[in-house]
């Protein structure tokens, strides 16, 4: 409390008080005195650092390559499934290459030129991620990537293998993940690695197989 102005901290939220004009310059309200404005918990992960907020979805792999990717993966972490007709955004761009297993995980062909996100967007809702959405930047960020996308697309194909039976290998997205696999391999042979970025791939070359 100070100069008779009041801000009041419970489990319902924040309440402040104030005999005056309360002001909100950010948004250029301004509210005649005496006033009293509430802020609902639901609006308290707005005022927090980005830090500090719950997140409510994962991708994996967080790090994309920016010419192209084999498969990755949505989720949620607030216990609810993606069911098959929920629409899924990132960053404006609706997903239209998205497979949905039984287990409600959502894989999907990675777009080009993803920016840093921080957020998805299902159904209109917007879920914080685990992890920002981004480029790669070092060889090391790049293979490690790959490594993960590559066991995105054998759990993909086990997942799809369960739903549908082992003969049935339809799905687009899926079998686009294994072509896209096959390209990757060239790309990533011609590329310029360093000596320590050889090392390494070789040592993660082993695990990049495909389990058809």
């Amino acid at each position: 409390m100070a100069g008779g102005s009041q801000i009041i901290i419970s489990s319902d939220g924040i309440t402040i008080k104030t005999p005056k004009e309360f002001k909100v310059f950010a948004e250029q309200h301004i509210f005649s005195g005496p006033s009293v404005a509430s802020l609902k918990s639901t609006h308290i992960q707005h005022l927090l650092p980005s830090d500090q907020i719950t997140p409510k979805a994962k991708i994996t792999p967080n790090i994309h390559f920016p010419i192209t990717g084999v498969l990755a993966r949505i989720e949620r972490l607030d216990g609810k499934k993606i069911n098959s007709t929920d629409k899924l955004v990132i960053n404006g761009t609706p997903l239209k290459e998205v497979w949905i297993s039984e287990n409600g995980v959502a894989y999907f062909i990675p777009p080009k030129n993803i920016p840093q996100v921080k957020s998805i967007e299902i159904n209109g809702e917007s879920l914080n991620l685990e992890k920002n959405l981004r480029q790669f930047h070092t060889n090391k960020e790049g293979i490690d990537s790959i490594s993960e996308q590559v066991e995105i697309l054998n759990e993909a194909l086990r997942e799809h293998k369960k739903q549908f039976s082992s003969e049935n290998k339809s799905d687009v997205i899926v079998m686009q993940g294994v072509f896209r696999y096959s390209l990757i391999l060239d790309y990533i042979d011609q590329l310029d690695w360093d000596y320590e970025s050889q090392k390494y791939l070789l040592s993660k070359r082993l695990n990049l197989k495909v389990d058809f």
